[in-house]
């Protein structure tokens, strides 16, 4: 029997603090709850501004430990991006949006 008490009395204490809980409990008014919303948001923006501002600041220090994927253009001597689109193309080569071979743009 002791081994059941030993269960079921931590079972009953959590039941009665619960119930304890709940009755305790209300309903926000209309001030408490815009209140706790306009809090809420604030914390939203100030957290969307520091992963802009950490991501904005580690770009370009990820680009020079990494490397980017610059090419040296032959006719300029300056850096361009390497980059090819094709346009008119479905999921797949036989797709039925993809009607021909598609153009080519880009380099």
């Amino acid at each position: 029997m002791d081994a059941v008490d030993s269960v079921v009395d931590p079972l009953r204490e959590f039941a009665k603090d619960s119930f304890r809980l709940v009755k305790r409990c209300h309903k926000p008014d209309r001030k408490e709850f815009t209140k706790v919303a306009v809090r809420t948001a604030i914390g939203f923006v100030v957290m969307g501004f520091v992963g802009f501002f950490v991501k904005l600041i580690f770009i370009p220090i990820n680009n020079i430990i990494v490397g980017s994927d610059f090419r040296l253009n032959g006719k300029t001597g300056k850096k361009t991006a390497q980059a090819t689109l094709i346009v008119g193309q479905g999921a797949g080569s036989n797709s039925s949006w993809g009607r021909g071979r598609g153009k080519r743009c880009g380099t």
